[in-house]
């Protein structure tokens, strides 16, 4: 068994700033041997399909994409891109602090608390206008990527990835906008999934959960329900999960080590759990993906 490949941001078209752009065939280049196997990366990857049609692999799904659809990679989601003759497209990369160095602009901190509505199952297709705009966007990026380092290059990089992802969350949400009472309520379902993915090794309850975020029980219940249509439990053991899974493909760590670290109090319990779920032991799945 081979490690599971870590990557840590490293700028490429301007060696100034925490954003970078690339092509899927120049990204695919310059490291075949660790982009076409499964990796993780601790930034941001937006993905833009221009031409063709291709896989690509997000925490063990793989899902087709092809010339107009939009991926997002989380940071420390694994994924791997799949090798195709006929597709190319852009990489947007950039750390998940980028929005907010040195900015307390409350406007900055939101767009980056939004990301998390940005993650989709599925990839999201921009139709041809949609497409242009977009595109548009990711030129100004590029273009100001180019220009030569100054005082005010920073800022203008924030504010054209915030247009970006603005005008992705508005595409994505389509006829749906969000009024002023389900916009609240949603913005309680993000911060109780932003909280899992922070403090799910402290094996919390979902009293303890309702109380950080200041909402009651039986409202994070409907809540999560409403936005998630999983109940607050399933939200938490399946990502709990999920981490499980990441974790088993690095063949460095022994089985009772990831136990311990997801929160487990023996690693017999943790067996239990992923059996519950995945119909088979930790061992074995560790084994298939290999």
């Amino acid at each position: 068994m081979n490690k599971i490949k870590s990557f840590d941001f490293k700028p490429i078209s301007n060696e100034n700033q925490k954003i970078h752009t690339i092509s899927f065939s120049e990204r695919i280049r310059r490291g075949e041997n660790a982009v076409l196997r499964q990796h993780r990366a601790n930034f941001y990857i937006l993905l833009f399909i221009t031409s063709g049609e291709s896989q690509h692999l997000v925490d063990f799904n793989v899902h087709k994409i092809k010339k107009g659809d939009f991926l997002i990679i989380r940071p420390g989601q694994v994924h791997a891109f799949f090798p195709s003759k006929n597709s190319d497209g852009t990489i947007i990369a950039f750390t998940e602090d980028f929005l907010l160095y040195k900015s307390h602009s409350h406007f900055f901190h939101n767009n980056s608390f939004f990301l998390n509505e940005l993650i989709i199952d599925e990839p999201l297709y921009l139709n041809g206008d949609k497409r242009e705009d977009i595109y548009s966007l990711i030129f100004m990026i590029q273009k100001e990527l180019d220009i030569a380092y100054d005082d005010l290059q920073e800022s203008i990089l924030q504010n054209h990835l915030a247009s970006l992802l603005l005008n992705l969350l508005r595409i994505k949400r389509g006829d749906h906008p969000l009024f002023p009472k389900k916009s609240k309520e949603f913005l309680y379902a993000l911060q109780f999934k932003s909280l899992i993915e922070k403090s799910y090794k402290d094996q919390l309850t979902i009293s303890e959960y309702a109380k950080k975020i200041g909402i009651s029980i039986r409202n994070l219940q409907r809540i999560s329900e409403a936005h998630f249509g999983k109940s607050p439990k399933l939200m938490v053991q399946e990502f709990l999960l999920l981490e499980s899974k990441r974790m088993l493909l690095d063949p460095s760590l022994q089985i009772k080590e990831i136990a311990y670290e997801l929160g487990f109090n023996e690693p017999t319990n943790f067996t239990k759990f992923f059996k519950k779920f995945e119909k088979t032991s930790p061992e074995s799945f560790r084994k298939s993906m290999y």
